[in-house]
Order: structure tokens, then C-alpha cells, then sequence
């Protein structure tokens, strides 16, 4: 059998399965859009880095994480972390989040390294 042929026996049943789903159209948009941040990042001190981000008026809270792992939740668009160790690269991300909880904001990933 050639490729052709056997890519055809593979993809024309799906294809037919696919289109026999079709009488229920469920449209779904996904998530709302979030909003971005703008994050900066500054080094203070040897043993801490200030964090600045923009505001969002719909946030009630922001999670701070660094490297993956809950830092912090505060009402401020600020925070100075206190807890960094000189020559080390950290990466802070910040999510802003609604009156519910759902995620409403949220900057990109910004890692600096403490002296």
C-alpha cells in the first residue's frame, strides 16, 4: 500500500466521523481576555528586589510568584522581596485577580539576579 493510501486510511474515517458530530454546533469563546501588565524589576539592596506593576482598575488582588512558587498576594501594585540571595537569578510573575477570583490581568515573566 502506498503512503498515499495509507494516509487516506487513516485521516478519511476521522474525517467522516468529524462531520457526522456536526448537528450540535457549541460555539465556545474560552476564557475572557486578560488584560496585560507591565512588570519592572529592581535591584535595592544585596538581599532584596522591588517589584512595580502597572494597575489594572478591575483587580481587587495581585499573586506574586517567583520562579513558579506563590510569593505573595497584595492589594498594591508594589512589593519589595526581601527574601532574595545575592548572585541568584529570580523570575516574578504577577496576576492580577477579580472580585471572584478568576484571573483578570497578568504581566509576562520578568526575572532579574540580585548581587
Amino acid at each position: 500500500m502506498t503512503t498515499r493510501k495509507r494516509l487516506l486510511a487513516v485521516v478519511l474515517p476521522l474525517a467522516l466521523a468529524l462531520s457526522a458530530c456536526g448537528g450540535g454546533h457549541h460555539y465556545d469563546p474560552g476564557p475572557p481576555p486578560v488584560a496585560g501588565l507591565g512588570l519592572t524589576l529592581t535591584r535595592i539592596g544585596p538581599d532584596a528586589v522591588q517589584l512595580d506593576w502597572s494597575f489594572d482598575p478591575v483587580a481587587v488582588a495581585y499573586d506574586v510568584v517567583r520562579d513558579g512558587y506563590p510569593l505573595a498576594r497584595v492589594g498594591a501594585t508594589t512589593l519589595v522581596d526581601a527574601s532574595v540571595i545575592g548572585g541568584y537569578r529570580y523570575c516574578y510573575q504577577v496576576t492580577g485577580r477579580g472580585v471572584s477570583g478568576a484571573v483578570v490581568s497578568v504581566t509576562s515573566v520578568g526575572c532579574i539576579t540580585a548581587f
